[in-house]
């Protein structure tokens, strides 16, 4: 994905480029019960792992020595490069539990399995509501161990007959997991951690210090190098560039959504695009003040807004800077993202809980509302999203 943005770019920015992909996947044939096109590859063409990639540099200039193992013909080799960009995801490993044997909702498949048998899911997330879902239809008897319902929380953990709420995991004892309030569950023997992902980079072990969670985090000004404490990675701007005096900041950066690599590309581009680094520090400051502590929640971004919110910010970036006045490229003060998506996103919790209400009025309200609907088009929608909200708020 990441390299086609790249080489999708115009051919003035990445002339005299070489982009080299190194990719590692163990079974691209993975997905259960999900037939692949005919003619798709056994096999993916990259069969590359990075071992490890050092920056032999300082804050200003320098380079990467990577090492990679090439497991087709079985030999490592190493390169040289001016830029790294790490565009792996971090849903790679899941978090372990102590004490006892637990499963990790990554591992689940298939609600058969766990019939007649009592299950504990710890999580209140996607996945942890997927599982409860799916399970207490076999399961003797199905747990949910939930925090709480935050308020910023797009989706509230639902009411599912048949699943007991109880509270937050406070540990394991040789016999029993423990919540809170003290209260065991000695007959539990299936235990689901639908609890996220630690964030980890093994192959930039020499340029990350991995921490234990310190909050309040300490001015970003005072990091001598990147530090990782399983779930926030600092000091980067705006999740991307590393700000630490060990690493010039456009020597490496992390991918995510778009228009993230539409940023990255014309950072290497033009080493002078990005503010002086003290003006990023700044920035850092202001996004870690936000009232979900980073040092726990990671690299969320925050509500309300969210991910279009922060699109929006990366590209007007780019506009500023100038690239707005370039042709093909959004002029200054045109957002990246729809206005239908920026108001679906903002009043999330609110479109939920307003349709909730329309289903509870029965089939025929239901099919009122989608009636409204006559074209299927994104105007039409987007129409239908303003007047449910605004019917909500009467």
């Amino acid at each position: 994905m990441f390299k086609t943005l790249i080489i999708d770019l115009p051919k003035e920015v990445t002339r005299n480029w070489e982009i080299v992909l190194f990719e590692q996947r163990d079974n691209i044939v993975a997905t259960p019960h999900f037939p692949f096109p005919v003619g798709t590859p056994l096999f993916p063409n990259h069969t590359f792992e990075v071992l490890s990639a050092d920056w032999r540099g300082n804050d200003v200039f320098g380079y990467w020595q990577v090492a990679t193992l090439d497991h087709r013909n079985n030999c490592t080799n190493q390169a040289r490069f001016d830029h790294l960009v790490v565009a792996r995801g971090h849903n790679h490993y899941p978090v372990s539990g102590p004490g006892r044997e637990v499963l990790h909702s990554v591992f689940y498949r298939e609600p058969e399995v766990y019939s007649r048998r009592n299950v504990l899911v710890v999580g209140g997330g996607a996945s942890g509501r997927d599982i409860v879902q799916q399970v207490v239809g076999f399961a003797n008897s199905t747990y949910a161990s939930v925090k709480y319902d935050h308020p910023s929380r797009p989706i509230p953990f639902p009411h599912i007959p048949g699943v007991e709420r109880v509270p937050a995991l406070a540990r394991f004892t040789p016999v029993a997991p423990v919540f809170e309030d003290g209260t065991p569950l000695p007959h539990v023997n299936t235990v689901f951690l639908a609890t996220g992902y630690e964030l980890r980079f093994p192959f930039l072990s020499s340029s990350i210090h991995n921490t234990s969670i310190i909050t309040p985090l300490p001015d970003p000004s005072t990091c001598d190098m990147l530090t990782n404490n399983g779930r926030y990675l600092r000091p980067l701007f705006r999740h991307i560039f590393p700000l630490a005096p060990t690493h010039a900041p456009h020597a490496l950066a992390f991918v995510g959504p778009p228009p993230i690599p539409l940023l990255i590309a014309h950072a290497l581009k033009d080493e002078d695009l990005l503010p002086p680094k003290a003006e990023l520090l700044a920035d850092l400051r202001v996004q870690e003040a936000e009232p979900e502590d980073p040092a726990r929640v990671g690299h969320r971004i925050p509500q309300p807004g969210g991910g279009t919110a922060y699109q929006n910010a990366l590209v007007r970036l780019l506009q500023e800077r100038g690239l707005g006045r370039r042709p093909g490229f959004q002029p200054l003060g045109t957002p990246f993202t729809e206005t239908w998506r920026v108001f679906a996103e903002k009043e999330m919790t609110r479109l939920r809980r307003a349709w909730v209400k329309v289903e509870s009025l029965g089939e025929e309200e239901v099919e009122r509302w989608l009636g409204r609907v006559k074209k299927g088009d994104e105007r039409e929608w987007y129409e239908l999203m303003v007047q449910l909200d605004e019917w909500f708020n009467e």
